[in-house]
């Protein structure tokens, strides 16, 4: 018995090295990852952890710039039309970056259903945060705005953020008269503590600090389970109020611009593979919560269509997008 452990676990050992040693064989340079949002959220924090763990088993290193803006579509863009060589990545979210490009229409400047996904390395619960002074949970919202508050904030301009606000009025009764977009959970989060805004919703992994400080206050998971970064705050299910989850779980994926080799992307969704499960990506996940999980790049694109078909689905989404 012994023995064979011994030689399965060589087996896997061998098989990883000489895993490792092919990708390293197509030569890498520098990875430019493009993360569309500012530095400081979740994105950001996921995409500087993780991939340069995945550019290490190629055998190089990875140079993270942050290019904010148009809903995160202008970094997306940017990756998209660059050279397919796997030399530039981007990084974004499921059902979110669908929502914001079926919201631009014809304008879009870029259609990520024909990008080469490499994979999915995360995932993040949407949670609808609260300054600690002005609800504990759904109800005191609710309240607060049948009491004349009327301003709420939002992640993402027509993005997974904004479109899950407008469903809350609809099928929660939320009364807010005014959105206010910030270009970023970390935007979101800085505006929450201003009390610009009195709440707003935005991913776990962006308030997580502030809600550590005491600053920031998580009052429901829009998922269908509970934020494994904050597993006391009920779900808005358990605190009576309808589901959400099919716009309030996103998967953080990694995609390449179109039409990238595909011994380079099998390198490539092979070491994201090796770098989420790595001792270090998983001690780092338990220390801090944020949830980690490999899926590949075919399983990946097959989500990113089904994203594409919920969307399609919201009642009144040309409303809400402006259309």
């Amino acid at each position: 018995m012994k023995l064979k452990a011994a030689v399965a676990i060589g087996a896997l050992v061998v098989g990883a090295s000489a895993m490792q040693v092919a990708a390293q064989d197509l030569r890498w340079r520098t990875i430019n990852v493009i993360v569309p949002v500012g530095a400081g959220g979740g994105s950001d924090t996921y995409a500087r952890t993780i991939l340069p763990v995945m550019a290490d088993c190629l055998g190089t290193n990875v140079a993270v710039r942050n290019v904010p803006g148009d809903g995160h579509l202008l970094g997306i863009g940017q990756a998209h039309r660059s050279n397919p060589d796997g030399h530039t990545i981007t990084v974004f979210n499921l059902p979110a970056i669908p929502i914001t490009q079926l919201s631009r229409g014809e304008d879009a400047q870029v259609d990520i259903r024909d990008m080469t996904y490499v994979g999915t390395y995360g995932s993040s619960t949407l949670v609808l945060y609260a300054h600690p002074e002005a609800a504990e949970n759904i109800d005191d919202l609710m309240a607060l705005y049948e009491g004349g508050e009327s301003v709420i904030g939002a992640q993402d301009r027509v993005g997974g953020g904004e479109v899950i606000t407008h469903v809350m009025r609809d099928q929660w009764g939320l009364d807010w008269q005014e959105l206010v977009v910030y270009d970023g959970g970390a935007q979101l989060v800085a505006a929450i503590l201003r009390q610009e805004v009195p709440g707003g919703v935005t991913t776990d992994a962006s308030g997580q600090s502030a809600v550590g400080s005491g600053q920031l206050l998580p009052i429901a998971s829009l998922g269908a389970e509970r934020s494994p970064l904050y597993p006391d705050v009920p779900t808005a299910e358990e605190q009576g109020y309808e589901d959400l989850s099919a716009l309030g779980f996103w998967l953080r994926t990694v995609a390449a611009p179109p039409g990238m080799d595909e011994e380079r992307l099998a390198a490539m969704e092979a070491c994201l593979e090796e770098a989420v499960n790595s001792d270090q990506i998983q001690e780092w996940s338990e220390n801090t919560g944020n949830p980690v999980m490999f899926v590949g790049a075919e399983a990946t694109s097959r989500s990113a269509a089904e994203a594409f078909r919920i969307i399609g689905e919201i009642p009144n989404f040309d409303e809400i997008a402006g259309n």
